[in-house]
């Protein structure tokens, strides 16, 4: 967890002790996305730290908007806090190397650095050549660098 992500749950829980929150009013208050507001949301609700309150401004056919507290709970609420903040110190798992599987000669990969967490899959097998394009010109060749 980066120290960033922890400073803002942590002012996320002072801010949720003092009142309740709208996932708007997160937004506002941590200066991000929806999308971002609603993984600090999940973060806490997983943790049992906060809570569904109520839905505001519903309809008929509307629930309206979820309002989250914390809970009331402070033993719950302190123990969370200590937990990001150990998370916090302890190191990184480095990340396993990219290529685990021996590479045949004549085939290369270029794995660009942000698609490293991605599983690359290495084919063991040449590619085959469709049949009709076998009878059209003729099987698949040697493979040359």
């Amino acid at each position: 967890m980066t120290e960033q992500r922890t400073a803002n749950l942590k002012s996320l829980v002072a801010e949720l002790a003092a009142r309740e929150m709208q996932a708007d009013d997160i937004c506002a208050y941590l200066k991000m996305s929806p999308s971002g507001a609603r993984k600090y949301i999940a973060d806490l609700r997983a943790a049992g730290v906060a809570v569904l309150a109520r839905y505001a401004d519903g309809t008929a056919t509307y629930l309206g908007k979820a309002c989250y507290r914390l809970v009331s709970d402070p033993l719950l609420v302190s123990e969370f806090l200590g937990q990001i903040e150990q998370d916090k110190h302890q190191p990184r798992i480095p990340a396993p190397p990219v290529r685990a599987l021996p590479v045949l000669p004549g085939r290369s990969f270029h794995i660009m650095a942000d698609d490293t967490h991605f599983a690359v899959r290495i084919n063991r097998y040449p590619a085959m050549r469709d049949p009709l394009v076998a009878a059209l010109f003729g099987p698949a060749g040697e493979v040359h660098p």
